[in-house]
């Protein structure tokens, strides 16, 4: 069947990089990759039945060069979009040996998240091209009632799938955002006890205006027994969620969503942890500027 039309498919293969040790993050980001999963395996599976329909519901033309062609296109779109698919597995089980071996999810995460776009472009192009496969076949009467039947089942299960791939791989891009955050939160607090008084009323300066927020706040949440870590997380998200941090703060045994609300004030991710990141960056060389004074 015209097989050798059919591009060869790329795989994705490249090991997850070393990663710093942060701790075990949430069971949520597991839970939410394994879900990821099945529906990308279910999802593979609609696709293949929908690039056989595409096949029978062309074959009967394959003498008509010009139909020849749309078909090539039609079935080397399915093919990439195959590809995405597989780019999405890769890069959720990426994610899964990363959370379970404890180790910096950052990497995944992005992999996941280009992935994802991958697929959506895939789906977005692979569209308007089988649609046109569709009205050319009837307008030369090419297809029966039962293939064109076949052909719409198929694509219409694909995009349900695709919809619920998406919306799988959302929800592991925030719980692994959240255990990102938690993790960097948690090592900002202990490494700011670890410096000098006058080390931290400096990282305390750099923090409130990395975070668009006010040094008093920043003192304030301090000063209710926060530790640095958490006040750096809460003002962040605050900035971003505009909200008071300190009515904020006075919510923290509250749950939303179903989740703690620190685990929640990591939505904000990966662009909060991308702060606290350079926050821990800060520490170390106000670590080296309060071991130069005398």
């Amino acid at each position: 069947m015209a097989k050798e039309y059919l591009p060869e498919p790329v795989r994705v293969s490249s090991p997850p990089p070393e990663g710093s040790k942060a701790g075990l993050p949430p069971e949520g980001a597991l839970k939410a990759v394994g879900e990821a999963l099945k529906v990308v395996s279910k999802l593979s599976e609609h696709l293949i039945g929908h690039q056989t329909a595409i096949e029978v519901a062309t074959w009967s033309a394959r003498s008509d060069l010009a139909w020849l062609a749309t078909y090539i296109e039609a079935v080397g779109l399915a093919t990439a979009f195959r590809e995405a698919l597989f780019s999405v597995e890769r890069a959720a089980e990426w994610v899964r040996e990363a959370v379970r071996e404890g180790e910096d999810i950052e990497g995944a995460v992005k992999a996941l998240r280009e992935a994802t776009r991958l697929l959506e472009r895939a789906h977005r192009a692979v569209r308007p091209n089988i649609l046109s496969v569709v009205l050319s076949a009837l307008s030369r009467g090419k297809v029966s009632g039962a293939q064109l039947i076949m052909l719409q089942t198929s694509f219409l299960a694909a995009q349900g799938w695709l919809r619920r791939c998406v919306r799988e791989a959302e929800r592991a891009l925030v719980a692994a955002g959240r255990a990102k955050v938690r993790a960097v939160e948690r090592n900002l607090g202990r490494r700011f006890l670890s410096l000098p008084p006058r080390g931290r009323g400096l990282v305390a300066e750099i923090a409130s205006r990395r975070l668009g927020g006010e040094r008093s706040t920043l003192i304030a949440l301090l000063e209710r027994g926060l530790p640095f870590g958490t006040a750096c997380l809460i003002l962040g998200a605050s900035a971003e969620a505009g909200r008071d941090p300190i009515t904020l703060a006075a919510s923290l045994g509250e749950s939303t969503s179903g989740v703690p609300l620190l685990d929640d004030l990591g939505v904000y991710a990966p662009d909060l942890a991308i702060v606290l990141e350079m926050l821990e960056r800060d520490i170390e060389e106000a670590t080296i500027w309060a071991s130069n004074r005398p």
